[in-house]
């Protein structure tokens, strides 16, 4: 039920010889009758008009207020259920609260001063403009009803109500990211709205009654219901958008929290004349910027690739401190901490760096852009890039299996060929300088020799080389692709499948691809990955993307990539330029033992969409790591089977998974030598086994 609130307040009374011009009957018959008119002279006089400070006016009759311009003093008016066509109560300084709803409104001026209550539901208002709210005050109730009008677009005041109503409205959208919901205290209805198809509701503020007991969250939460085009829902976190499940519910419409919050931005430059940083100096790209509450860890913010970050937080001062892989570098200053008063704030914290030191570094990767199939091209990118010093020359060399892969292009063109090594030489690549090389291979069939079939491994062995380098590790990069056959073309990819514990201080290269399938561009597309447990959050390191970005980590292990306006064309407009992709490397926790697996997979988010799953991609933690072994190292049988296979092999089994010939997943198992797979249908079948002594692909044929 809804609920009115008034305040009772005593009429006083004087007498002047100024005379209201009252013509509406029925509201001067009101105020004569109503002992207003203290003098008896049968007129309201200016001096009786600014004594009264509430008015209650329901259901007279009354076709114009003209004259309540003189009530200077009212708090509280009430003009429900009248006949009033316009309405103006600017000139009432002190009104807090109008109630007047069920009337025939085209015209509705407020105030410029906040108000406290207003109820101006089942009008004829196409365009209203609506006053400020009162700061809010627990001892006093404050609501908003704006149902049942004919306007198509509103704007909402700022502030905490403890009631709102927008029912029965022809609103096509709703944006409440102003208004916080006192819940508890009244009613919130958002219903029957025939062409609503978007409501705003990331505020900052839980909207919704978090209790497992249904009880006791009766009138605790905003009810939505009856709005058939509705959606979508923008929501503050995943815990909004689980209560609202019947609607498709998203963070993403805007890349700001909801509610109040605090700004810090900042641009980090590479000193590269040694006189200080200024706007002609580099900017460092990919440099995360560690931020703290006090001594808690709050994420990270990365910066673009201008050398820009930005991160928002709540009320109270952070700490943000640039932090580098390795020690080759100083910041100045070392650190910075805001100086907020409240929110609303922006702070800016612009670092310099500083070499410490001579030191050469480089480091390669490879980028699966796409899937490797049977017969088809594949193309990848290799990422060579400058971590130290100095400016350095020298060669980058990949080594592939020519068999099996023929070379088709490669951009740059390649300086140097044999038949099974590509190289490329580079000159002149400046420190944070990150360089790229196209490549396109085209991958044998299953009828050429030899064969290439669904499971099989693709391998590759990129190196840089420019001389001394004070981490030779990293300028080799060794990458296994797994052969698939019909593919998702929004998926996920990690370095390796297996590690083993010596491999525990190495990092794995994850690498999300998106496509937008779609019918119309894309204006913004975000990937959120929720990091394994088992991954190592202060070890997360940018490598690579497909188009500029914003990426941040929390402390909740929610790394997102944010590709504002990146207007990803659809598929039908342009194929190529439909997909983009995003490579991060990280490494596992060095706490973790043989048997244990890294599980990741990613959501991909274009625009208001429902968000695209991505796969599973995971990474068992093994005695020896991740060597291929001979196929006839197992022993499956019977083969063909009809109810169970059996492997037989001497080393240990960690998984199995079987492949369709589209290279679908159909099953898989845990350290089991003997499967059930009597669910299968008849045909050819793709075996993955892996061991603590490797992994290998065998043939199963199901009758």
């Amino acid at each position: 039920m809804r609920k009115i609130y008034f305040l009772l307040v005593l009429v006083g009374l004087s007498a002047s010889a100024q005379i209201v011009n009252i013509p509406d009957a029925n509201f001067k018959n009101f105020l004569l009758s109503n002992e207003f008119d203290t003098n008896g002279d049968g007129e309201i006089q200016e001096s009786e008009a600014a004594t009264v400070n509430y008015l209650l006016l329901d259901g007279l009759g009354i076709v114009s207020l003209e004259g309540i311009q003189a009530f200077t003093n009212l708090h509280q008016l009430s003009c429900q259920s009248n006949l009033l066509t316009s309405l103006d109560v600017s000139a009432l300084e002190n009104l807090k609260t109008l109630h007047c709803d069920h009337n025939q409104l085209s015209t509705l001026i407020f105030p410029d001063h906040p108000m406290q209550f207003i109820t101006i539901s089942y009008n004829q208002l196409t365009n209203v403009d609506l006053p400020p709210l009162l700061p809010f005050n627990p001892n006093q109730y404050y609501g908003l009803d704006i149902s049942g009008n004919l306007y198509t677009s509103i704007d909402l005041p700022e502030g905490l109500v403890d009631a709102f109503y927008c029912d029965d409205t022809l609103l096509t959208s709703l944006d409440l990211s102003n208004l916080r919901f006192n819940l508890g205290t009244g009613d919130f209805s958002i219903a029957g709205n025939q062409n609503l198809a978007y409501i705003n509701l990331k505020n900052g503020s839980a909207d919704y009654c978090s209790s497992p007991t249904p009880e006791e969250c009766s009138g605790m939460s905003l009810s939505i219901a009856n709005n058939p085009n509705l959606a979508f829902m923008c929501v503050d976190n995943e815990a909004e958008a689980a209560h609202f499940s019947n609607f498709n519910c998203s963070t993403y419409c805007s890349f700001t929290p909801g509610g109040n919050y605090n700004t810090i931005t900042g641009t980090i430059r590479f000193d590269t004349n040694g006189n200080g940083c200024d706007a002609g100096d580099t900017f460092a790209s990919g440099i995360p910027v560690n931020i703290y509450n006090g001594a808690n860890f709050n994420g990270i913010s990365f910066t673009d690739n201008t050398g820009n970050f930005t991160t928002y937080t709540s009320s109270g001062n952070r700490t943000v401190t640039p932090q580098f892989e390795n020690p080759y570098y100083a910041f100045s200053p070392a650190s910075f901490t805001s100086a907020f008063s409240g929110t609303g704030n922006t702070a800016v914290a612009d670092f310099c760096i500083v070499p410490n030191g001579v030191h050469p570094d480089l480091e390669i990767s490879i980028i699966p852009v796409t899937v490797a199939r049977p017969g088809f091209d594949v193309t990848y990118k290799i990422n060579y890039e400058n971590k130290g010093t100095e400016t350095q020359s020298g060669s980058v060399t990949l080594t592939f299996e020519d068999d099996i892969l023929d070379f088709v292009s490669a951009n740059p063109t390649t300086d140097s060929q044999a038949a099974n090594t590509l190289s490329w030489n580079f000159s002149n690549l400046s420190p944070f300088e990150s360089r790229e090389i196209a490549l396109t291979l085209n991958v044998n069939s299953p009828l050429e020799t030899p064969a290439v079939n669904i499971g099989d491994i693709l391998d590759f062995t990129a190196a840089v080389s420019a001389g001394p380098d004070e981490t030779p590790a990293d300028n080799t990069f060794e990458f296994d692709h797994v052969v698939v056959g019909s593919f998702d073309p929004n998926d996920k990819a990690v370095s390796r499948e297996s590690i083993g514990i010596a491999q525990l201080s190495d990092y794995l290269y994850y690498t999300v691809r998106f496509q937008n399938t779609g019918t119309f561009y894309a204006e913004n597309v975000v990937v959120k990955d929720i990091l394994s447990a088992n991954l190592d959050l202060a070890t997360l390191q940018m490598v690579s993307a497909s188009h500029p970005y914003r990426s941040t980590l929390t402390n909740t292990n929610k790394l997102e990539f944010f590709f504002e306006g990146i207007n990803l064309p659809a598929v039908g407009d342009d194929e190529p330029g439909s997909h983009g992709y995003v490579t991060f490397k990280i490494k596992p926790k060095n706490s973790l033992v043989v048997g244990n697996t890294i599980a990741n997979d990613a959501s991909i988010y274009f625009d208001f969409n429902a968000p695209i799953a991505t796969n599973t991609v995971t990474t068992t933690v093994t005695a020896l790591g991740n060597p291929e072994v001979a196929a006839n190292d197992f022993v499956v049988y019977p083969n063909p089977a009809k109810h169970t296979i059996s492997i037989q092999s001497d080393a240990t089994i960690e998984s199995v998974a079987i492949y369709n010939t589209l290279g679908q997943l159909v099953k898989t198992a845990n350290g089991q030598t003997t499967i059930d797979v009597s669910e299968l249908s008849a045909g050819s079948y793709l075996i993955q086994i892996v061991s603590d002594k490797g992994k290998a692909t065998k043939k199963l044929i199901k009758i």
